[in-house]
């Protein structure tokens, strides 16, 4: 059984879907499937740092499809955060953010610790990127600690998305650089927040220049196209 936080129901069927996702990360590594439209991987993108064939599985998944997501769906270049520290809100199981050259990443989610149970390869990756297991209501940084904060598809997950927004704003530098792919949808289990243009713009007003450069019906590399009615929303203020 997971120690899990509040709100069990939710982080059950969080937890659920990616252990899921782990079995299909070895079917993928092993030819069996292509996943969400990428085919298995080549013998020469193949990780093989483990005995464990499904951290394996889910390093090359990181490196092959996550990394290449990120950079789609935030629009950004690699070099973008070169020598900053970089908050990734919700950032699951998975690195995606070592997709940044030269950062230092601080990937937070309430389910870090309970991942690693489920057999993802949470401490070996770059000495770049830092798992914090945190809620994203309050974490564990000093103020203005962060020079560039980061979220895909994830604000929607909070509990409390004011709370969010405070500690975003406390441990961020007066400079800072933000971006964050938002999915506009009804409610769910896992994502209990639904959010439109005049929630997400209220909500961070004290983001400076803060404006919305794309909106979609369609994740740009992602697993669905979204359902009528909605959206996925790039907010930036650079």
């Amino acid at each position: 059984m997971f120690n899990l936080p509040f709100n069990n129901h939710k982080n059950e069927a969080e937890l659920k879907f990616w252990e899921e996702e782990l079995n299909r990360y070895k079917n993928w590594y092993d030819g069996k499937i292509s996943l969400y439209k990428t085919p298995p991987p080549t013998n020469k993108e193949k990780v093989r740092l483990n005995k464990d064939k499904f951290k394996n599985a889910a390093m090359t998944w990181n490196k092959v499809f996550q990394e290449q997501k990120y950079l789609i769906d935030l629009d950004l270049k690699k070099n973008i955060f070169a020598d900053m520290r970089i908050l990734d809100i919700g950032a699951g199981p998975h690195p995606s953010s070592l997709c940044f050259d030269g950062a230092e990443v601080y990937g937070v989610d309430h389910l870090m610790a309970n991942y690693s149970k489920l057999g993802y390869p949470m401490g070996e990756y770059d000495h770049r990127y830092h798992f914090i297991q945190s809620d994203a209501e309050k974490m564990p940084f000093p103020n203005t600690y962060f020079d560039a904060v980061i979220s895909v598809n994830a604000i929607d997950h909070v509990d409390n998305l004011t709370k969010v927004s405070m500690e975003i704003k406390r441990v961020s530098k007066p400079k800072l650089k933000f971006r964050m792919h938002v999915h506009y949808h009804p409610k769910t289990i896992t994502e209990p927040l639904e959010l439109n243009d005049q929630i997400f713009r209220s909500t961070f007003s004290w983001v400076p220049k803060l404006h919305k450069i794309h909106e979609s019906q369609y994740k740009d590399i992602g697993r669905s196209q979204a359902a009528p009615g909605e959206l996925y929303v790039v907010w930036t203020n650079f």
